[in-house]
């Protein structure tokens, strides 16, 4: 709908805009800040488990276990908890990714639904305006 004449719905859409915007721009900064937190963790998982896995060998060798099947037992629960503890922080950051896009997506629908109520407001004063006119006439 064109711009009404009258200033206060003009600047109401402003304002509207500028909040989404703001909007815009919180969730960007949120979805950078958990990505860093996500490649942090997953480095931190990553070499943690490289040393794990580095000084796994040894323990059994102490036990003269290291050409046994405890070892290799021990070998596939390693990397079943491995696995596990990289899928766990996958889902985490799937989620509060998923979190960011509902909030984008809300944010968008407030954005519109405030735009079309202030466009209402100005089809209602218009036709407001009409009547009276109509009355003079």
């Amino acid at each position: 709908m064109t711009q009404y004449w009258d200033p206060a719905l003009t600047q109401k859409r402003a304002l509207i805009n500028q909040e989404a915007a703001l909007g815009v721009a919180n969730n960007a900064w949120g979805q950078k800040n958990i990505t860093q937190q996500h490649k942090t963790a997953f480095r931190a998982l990553t070499q943690q488990y490289a040393q794990q896995r580095a000084n796994l060998p040894g323990s059994y060798a102490a036990r003269g276990a290291l050409d046994s099947g405890i070892y290799k037992q021990g070998l596939i629960d390693f990397n079943k908890q491995r696995t596990n503890q990289f899928q766990n922080l996958a889902q985490q950051y799937a989620g509060q990714q998923h979190q960011y896009q509902q909030a984008g997506a809300q944010n968008t629908l407030q954005q519109n639904q405030s735009l079309n109520d202030v466009d209402l407001a100005e089809a209602q004063a218009r036709n407001q305006l009409a009547t009276q006119l109509r009355q003079v006439a």
